[in-house]
């Protein structure tokens, strides 16, 4: 399937207006809204907003009372993503990380808890770039 996008510019009437539902002008495409099925590729992106609607890259979590890891089930947990871990409690000067011997590919990720286990919820955000 194949999609041309033609303009007649024999006449500066036949231009597409500005504020139209598909805007192809001046070497930029513009709509209201646009669902891509496959994979988009860019050179840059600049956005307002970005948000994930699966909990596949993105979660939030929490490490229990008393434990010193927990694991993350998604599918897309590889070793060569980038996994963000962003604590939303104090951690008594301990930290949270990620665990590179316990990442199964496209099954999970464990985070850890350095130093001894704290007697609170540690809650967390989890985030994974490609």
């Amino acid at each position: 399937n194949q999609f041309l996008l033609a303009f007649d510019i024999s006449s500066v009437n036949n231009l597409p207006k500005l504020d139209a539902p598909l805007n192809a002008f001046a070497g930029k495409i513009s709509a209201q809204d646009i669902e891509v099925l496959g994979v988009m590729k860019a050179k840059d992106v600049e956005a307002q907003t970005l948000r994930l609607e699966d909990n596949r890259t993105s979660g939030k979590s929490v490490l229990f009372t008393g434990e010193s890891g927990i694991k993350i089930m998604t599918p897309d947990a590889t070793k060569d993503v980038k996994i963000y871990i962003t604590p939303m409690d104090k951690l008594s000067g301990r930290s949270l990380y990620v665990d590179p011997d316990k990442i199964e590919e496209g099954v999970s990720f464990t985070v850890e808890l350095d130093g001894s286990v704290l007697d609170k919820d540690i809650r967390f955000n989890w985030l994974i770039i490609k």
